[in-house]
C-alpha cells in the first residue's frame, strides 16, 4: 500500500499511523488532520468557519468568513465593519462610507465626490471637483473641461487652459488637454 508524507488539498491521512490519503469527510473542508475525519481548514466558498474539527457556516449573515469561531467574523461583507472593532458585522455609521473595514465608525473608503478625513466621508467642497480624497478642500480630479490649478497649492478647479480651444477634458493639470 503507498504511504505519502503529505497530502493534496481536500485530503487528510486516514489515520496518524496510517499515512494512506482519504477525502476529508466535510466537503468543505481544505486540509484535515491528524486523520480525515478532523477539519483543519475550510474552504471560504462552500463554509467558512471552523468549530470542533468542522466546517460551519458563520453565525452573522453580513459576515465574508471567519476562523475558529463561527461567531467570531473576520471580514463583512461590503459596507460592513465590525462592530466597535470586535467580530461581528455592522453597517458602516457614516452612511456616505463605502467600506468600515475593521470597525463600523471608522470610514476607509469613501465615493467619488467626498474626502476621506478621520475616518469620515466629507463632501468635497471645490467647486466643479469629482474627487478629493484626504481633504475636502483640495481638489484631485476635475469634471470635464476642468483641470486642478497646478500654479497654486488649494486644489481648485479652473477652466482647461492648454492652446486648444476645443479641450473638452484635461488631464489633473489644468494646462494639458487630454481630449479635444
Amino acid at each position: 500500500m503507498l504511504s505519502c508524507d503529505q497530502c493534496a488539498v481536500g485530503y487528510g491521512f486516514a489515520s496518524a499511523a496510517n499515512h494512506t490519503c482519504l477525502a476529508c469527510s466535510d466537503v468543505g473542508c481544505l486540509t484535515c488532520s491528524p486523520n480525515s475525519t478532523y477539519c483543519t481548514s475550510c474552504n471560504n466558498v462552500t463554509k467558512i468557519g471552523l468549530l470542533n474539527g468542522d466546517c460551519v457556516n458563520c453565525t452573522d449573515p453580513h459576515c465574508l468568513w471567519c476562523s475558529a469561531n463561527p461567531n467570531t467574523c473576520m471580514e463583512c461583507d461590503p459596507n460592513y465593519g465590525k462592530l466597535n472593532g470586535m467580530g461581528s458585522c455592522a453597517a458602516c455609521n457614516d452612511s456616505n462610507c463605502l467600506a468600515c473595514l475593521n470597525n463600523n465608525f471608522v470610514c476607509t473608503l469613501c465615493p467619488n465626490g467626498f474626502a476621506l478625513q478621520s475616518g469620515v466621508c466629507i463632501v468635497c467642497v471645490v467647486p466643479f471637483c469629482v474627487m478629493c480624497m484626504t481633504n475636502a478642500y483640495i481638489c484631485d480630479s476635475c469634471t470635464d473641461l476642468y483641470g486642478v490649478d497646478k500654479s497654486t497649492v488649494n486644489g481648485t478647479c479652473i477652466l482647461c487652459s492648454s492652446n486648444s480651444s476645443h479641450c473638452v477634458q484635461c488631464w489633473n493639470d489644468s494646462s494639458i488637454c487630454r481630449i479635444c
